[in-house]
């Protein structure tokens, strides 16, 4: 039955950064520590699915107005450019900037990313100019490396960087990985999306992912953006997450950073299916399953579905737009008889199995959807009688056995199916469920 006292929510944490951070970007703390960290946003990403990221808000603003306000201000319009990030549960990351102008030809805004130990201080370090991509995030030209020294501030040590344009006849992308000396390791090419085609002003960039940066769901990286042109290595002062750029466009000239200036952004942390109870006393009626992740995660856009085993088709879906986690990490759909559920389903419910309970990120799925590991986050196959079927398990939970309940009638009805201790264990990784 479902605990009436729950196991303190502490959760492991393997990530880089220990604080446990989730969701969509719907709050930040624009953080005070003194006139050196006045322009740092500290967004934390409270939503499993990615919104809309091409008018998101909170946002970093730009500062100065040297190219016209394409990653900076246009002070002749009363106009800041805004860039911010967003995040889902399964690790993907999206970027979208607003109010930019067009990136003059052969020019590029880099974006500068701290996310894992190492990286380079400045880009004094970096040697790759072999296209202009390269020569703009290395700080150079296509005739000469390093010819406008970028000085990153204490604290901040570049590890990747993305160079991008967007101009009326379109947009790009690249990220890639750089080390001293070397020549940058290209990551891959990203998706750069203007929600009109010609117009500079909104900019969405698709296909970055927490993995490609070294880091996992509920990790934070540190950011900041310049731009200059990559043929000549000219650069302009217009930046994202710098405090004080300098007043007019330094050009071949070097910049020196200081203490907080970059951008920090705490992506969305796990939710998992954390317990599931189908055998319950009598009829059945305190069924349940029970999500765990950081407190007050959002839900939108997620899914729980159940699937039959005979079959292996779903046969009972629950939309949690408009529902969230708790303060403390749970939300759970339940019985109408059991108290607190955020979402209730008809007694009986909840087949015994072998069948699975899984989380979706998807608007819907209709009643007899063969199962799917496409937006899969999380899924359980349960049972007492019977292995589950081979589908189930490699769709589902690859590699992991279905869990058993209990072994008599009465130690089923008695127990439910646990992770422990709660939010223990990976996502599709059932070995922590007790």
């Amino acid at each position: 039955m479902l605990e009436t006292t729950r196991r303190t929510a502490v959760r492991p944490s393997p990530f880089f950064h220990v604080t446990l951070v989730a969701g969509l970007l719907a709050a930040a703390t624009l953080l005070g520590v003194g006139p050196a960290r006045a322009q740092l946003f500290d967004t934390v990403d409270r939503s499993i699915a990615a919104g809309v990221a091409s008018a998101p808000t909170p946002v970093s603003v730009g500062r100065g107005d040297g190219a016209g306000g394409v990653i900076g201000e246009d002070t002749g319009a009363g106009r800041a450019t805004t860039m911010a990030f967003d995040s889902d549960v399964l690790g993907r990351v999206r970027i979208a900037v607003a109010g930019g102008g067009c990136t003059a030809p052969g020019s590029f805004a880099v974006i500068y990313f701290d996310s894992v130990q190492g990286g380079v201080a400045s880009t004094l370090e970096l040697t790759d100019i072999d296209t202009p991509e390269d020569a703009a995030i290395s700080g150079g030209g296509l005739l000469m490396p390093s010819v406008s020294d970028l000085a990153f501030g204490p604290g901040f040590d570049a590890d990747f960087a993305i160079a991008f344009t967007n101009t009326m006849a379109g947009a790009s992308a690249t990220l890639v990985a750089l080390s001293a000396g070397a020549p940058h390791t290209p990551i891959g090419s990203l998706a750069a999306t203007q929600s009109v085609a010609g117009v500079c002003s909104r900019l969405e960039i698709t296909g970055l992912t927490l993995a490609s940066l070294g880091l996992t769901q509920g990790d934070s990286f540190d950011w900041l953006a310049t731009l200059l042109d990559g043929v000549s290595g000219a650069r302009t002062n217009e930046f994202q997450g710098v405090v004080s750029p300098p007043a007019t466009n330094p050009g071949l000239s070097s910049v020196t950073l200081t203490q907080g200036d970059f951008n920090r952004f705490d992506s969305v942390d796990r939710v998992l299916v954390n317990e599931v109870d189908s055998d319950s006393p009598g009829s059945d009626t305190a069924e349940f399953v029970e999500l765990f992740g950081a407190g007050d995660t959002a839900l939108d856009g997620a899914l729980i579905v159940f699937f039959n085993g005979s079959g292996d088709v779903s046969y009972r879906s629950i939309d949690l737009d408009g529902f969230a986690l708790n303060g403390a990490g749970y939300f759970f759909t339940a019985n109408p008889g059991v108290a607190g559920a955020g979402i209730t389903f008809a007694n009986s419910t909840l087949q015994n199995g072998p069948d699975a309970v899984a989380l979706y990120l998807l608007p819907s799925m209709t009643n007899g959807t063969t199962v799917s590991s496409g937006e899969l986050v999380d899924a359980l196959v349960y049972g007492h009688t019977a292995p589950a079927t081979t589908l189930m398990v490699d769709t589902l939970t690859p590699g992991q056995m279905m869990i058993a309940e209990g072994g008599s009638a009465a130690e089923r009805e008695a127990k439910s199916i646990q992770r422990c201790p709660n939010g223990a264990g990976a996502p599709r990784d059932t070995s922590a469920f007790q």
